[in-house]
């Protein structure tokens, strides 16, 4: 009889045992694929939105449109004649105005369409296979330049001096190197669809060296803006959080937490304003810099003044064939710049609704699967953290 039980029991064990290991299967392939998507989700908007928007609102020149006001008969053939010269028999001038036409890259909706327009349902997404094998190849060839680096300078003895600098070294090299490939993306965004295949459209090495600058300040502008923020959080977070975590300060533990809050927004702030200071100019100067060598056979898909105001010199007159680095962004008005920075702010804010509405979802998730109980116990570990901080 005690035999059957200890049967009964171990078989009651062994089930409970595969229906909890059965719901954590269930559970984390829930949450694994709830955040493939929301991954999915979140890199579809950046590139629509953050990559090809952004690039066109870059390189449009918004448009006028002249409007004339003619007074008099209404007789098509009568003479222009206002009310003062009617007596005297003197023509009249008519009036001209300029009216300036709203940008197509004003708002996503219009561009949306306008691309659907010009370039099918799936414009959106154009140029996504040149980018998605640019960041292929921007991948292999950063590890191989950093693979490479320490080793070429091992002989030199710069190697250790090198060392920790060899991955924003390696990023920029490759950055330089894959500079073609970059342009030709950008020839892909802001043009009408070409038969072509964006591989057949990638330009020469007469033209890398011509963009080979502006890519070098655009890569060296982006390592900037990813250093200033961990820099600051190595010089005001950390030791703050070692003192938190060794006791070593004579502050509570909630000035601690204040002061490692007040650190941690100074970090965001300055990861900010060395974004818009640095990154943006360089972004903007690499895509117009592009678009001032796109081939005269390729139309633009928005409007896009290829003289930059008459400081592009065509090659055949003795020029360079493109815009200068200052010209590129001095080129670029008050009213585009704020243009641009609507579209990236716009951007996060789509992308960070995407993230918050999967973590909320994640949270259901995680209590059904875990149980109210859980849930609860969890809160209340929070709230006594929170009391006993304060």
């Amino acid at each position: 009889m005690s035999g059957l039980a200890g049967h009964l029991l171990r078989r009651g064990l062994d089930s409970a045992t595969r229906l909890e290991g059965a719901e954590r299967r269930v559970r984390d392939f829930q949450l694994s694929r709830n955040a493939t998507i929301a991954l999915g989700v979140t890199m579809l908007i950046r590139y629509t939105y953050g990559e090809v928007v952004a690039t066109l609102a870059i390189v449009e020149t918004p448009t006028a449109t002249v409007a004339v006001e003619v007074e008099g008969s209404d007789d098509p053939d009568a003479p222009l004649l206002g009310a003062d010269e009617k007596q005297t028999g003197a023509p009249h001038l008519p009036e001209l105005y300029v009216v300036k036409n709203k940008p197509i890259t004003a708002k996503f909706r219009t561009t949306i369409c306008h691309l659907r327009a010009r370039g099918g349902r799936l414009a959106r997404f154009r140029g996504l296979s040149a980018w998605l094998s640019l960041q292929f190849l921007s991948f292999y060839a950063t590890k191989f330049f950093r693979f490479l680096i320490p080793r070429v300078l091992y002989p030199l003895g710069l190697s250790r001096v090198i060392s920790p600098l060899s991955l924003p070294l390696a990023t920029i090299l490759a950055a330089v190197v894959l500079g073609c490939v970059h342009m030709t993306w950008t020839h892909v965004v802001i043009s009408d669809p070409s038969p072509k295949p964006w591989s057949r459209r990638i330009p020469d090495r007469k033209a890398w060296l011509k963009v080979a600058p502006a890519t070098a300040l655009y890569a060296l502008a982006e390592q900037i803006t990813l250093g200033v923020p961990v820099a600051t959080f190595a010089f005001l977070v950390l030791p703050m959080a070692d003192r938190a975590f060794q006791n070593h300060s004579e502050m509570t533990l909630a000035e601690i937490y204040k002061s490692l809050a007040f650190r941690s927004l100074f970090v965001v702030a300055s990861g900010l304003l060395t974004a818009l200071l640095i990154l943006v100019p360089a972004i903007v100067t690499l895509a117009r810099v592009q678009a001032s060598m796109l081939p005269e056979d390729d139309e633009t898909i928005v409007p896009f003044d290829r003289s930059f105001g008459g400081k592009v010199v065509p090659e055949i007159l003795g020029g360079s064939g493109k815009v200068g680095l200052l010209d590129a962004w001095k080129t670029f008005g008050w009213s585009a710049r704020l243009r641009l920075l609507g579209v990236y702010i716009k951007t996060f804010m789509m992308e960070t609704t995407v993230i918050l509405s999967f973590a909320v979802f994640a949270v259901f998730q995680l209590q059904y699967f875990m149980g109210q109980q859980t849930v609860d116990d969890f809160s209340m570990i929070l709230k006594y953290r929170l009391n006993h901080a304060t």
